[in-house]
């Protein structure tokens, strides 16, 4: 098995870490042997221990000068800090929205106004049985059917119906004959 110190190649790194007690009892036993059989390793750990003393000694001044707040006092700062917020939220009135607020007078000119823009779109709108909205382009003049040309066309077509209709009461009378 591998140990986590294995990879650390730094002898200080190992040595704070030996010092901070952070590691395991293999690793322990194992910087305690190199101690014992190097007497620089051993120099190295006491400067460590100094720096290391000196370090915590500072921090606790600090600490002193600047007291870092206790659990309880944490608690009763942040209980305070909720309190006040709920207090300045239940002195606001909450604004709810129910829906748009528009008169009923609005809705039913709205209705009017849908119906109108649809009964001028239903006029307008070219419908597909409707001629009068579509414009035939123009024909030159030669190519334009002359007067007499539209009155020979429109006799025939009524002398065909007059033929049609002669020929419709001849058999009425064969059948009532």
């Amino acid at each position: 098995m591998e140990n986590d110190t294995d990879h650390i190649d730094d002898k200080d790194a190992q040595l704070l870490l030996y010092l901070a007690d952070e590691l395991n009892a293999a690793e322990q036993l194992q910087v305690q042997r190199r101690l014992e059989s190097d007497a620089s390793l051993r120099q190295q750990l006491e400067k460590l221990r100094e720096v290391y003393a000196s370090m915590d000694g500072r921090l606790s001044q600090a600490d002193q000068l600047d007291p870092i707040m206790g659990a309880a006092a944490a608690h009763r700062c942040a209980s305070a800090a909720v309190a006040r917020w709920a207090s300045i939220r239940q002195a606001k009135p909450v604004q709810q929205m129910h829906g748009w607020k528009i008169p009923v007078w609005a809705w039913s000119a709205a209705a009017a106004a849908c119906l109108l823009i649809g009964l001028l779109a239903w006029q307008f709108w070219p419908h597909e049985n409707v001629s009068t909205l579509a414009v035939a382009p123009r024909q030159p003049e030669e190519l334009r059917p002359s007067t007499n040309q539209y009155e020979e066309m429109s006799s025939n077509t009524n002398l065909a119906n007059a033929e049609q209709e002669l020929d419709a009461v001849a058999y009425l009378r064969t059948l009532t004959e």
